[in-house]
């Protein structure tokens, strides 16, 4: 009887995600900024001034726009930065051996 090594391509793709996951975490922190949470509440602080809700938060109809207008400019550097990590992630689903994954995870 022969005993063959051969890894398990499923457990070893899992993981090669999970460390891009990893690897993309610090970007994805830098591109939200020290102060995401508070933004968060003062955009939807500023939706809700556009339909016509007062908010002490974000009092002025400029400042909401502003607010709003700095918003999609963060989502569009995240959608860079995701769109890149999906597209790493789906190279992972489709490597064929541990070189292939190391390759890839190499080039971040």
């Amino acid at each position: 009887m022969k005993i063959t090594l051969k890894k398990d391509m499923d457990k070893e793709r899992k993981a090669a995600r999970a460390h891009l996951d990893e690897l993309f975490a610090p970007r994805i922190e830098a591109a939200l900024g020290p102060k995401a949470a508070l933004y968060a509440v003062k955009y939807a602080a500023a939706l809700a001034g556009c339909g016509g809700w007062s908010t002490p938060l974000v009092p002025h109809a400029a400042e909401a726009a502003i607010i709003i207008e700095k918003h999609h400019e963060m989502h569009k550097g995240l959608a860079l930065i995701e769109a890149e990590r999906q597209a790493l992630q789906a190279e992972i689903d489709s490597a064929d051996n541990c070189i292939q994954l190391q390759a890839i995870l190499q080039r971040v």
